[in-house]
């Protein structure tokens, strides 16, 4: 892939459990190579020291803009609302404050989640 074509590609905004139930929110345009990233401890400081369990939600986003800002809102959710999301993520809307107000209909996508184990096994 060309760095032009890189570019082109939607970023998704992620959040993944980890293994001591941790949930960890981050931003990749290449999820599958994110994940990988992850499960082999090379993806960020925390989940270096929190080994990833799996993926929860994935929503596609527009613009790198919007993802920042919707990763952002969802770090500010209390642990238990963040969980709740994670099991809900079409609920989107409904876990963030003024989200109708900040963000255009359309802006996310919610996006069906892929088994993380199976990337640990992949070459």
């Amino acid at each position: 892939m060309t760095k032009k074509e890189e570019r082109i590609r939607m970023p998704f905004v992620y959040i993944v459990k980890c293994k001591d139930d941790t949930l960890y929110t981050g931003i990749a345009v290449d999820v599958k190579k994110r994940m990988k990233q992850h499960v082999n401890g090379t993806g960020a400081k925390y989940t270096k020291s929190h080994p990833v369990k799996e993926l929860c939600a994935l929503w596609e986003c527009k613009e790198y803009s919007h993802a920042a800002k919707l990763e952002y809102k969802i770090k500010q959710l209390q642990r238990k609302e963040k969980i709740a999301l994670s099991e809900n993520p079409r609920e989107l809307a409904g876990y963030l404050e003024n989200f109708e107000e900040e963000f255009e209909e359309g802006t996310f996508e919610n996006r069906p989640v892929f088994d993380i184990m199976k990337l640990g096994e992949e070459n």
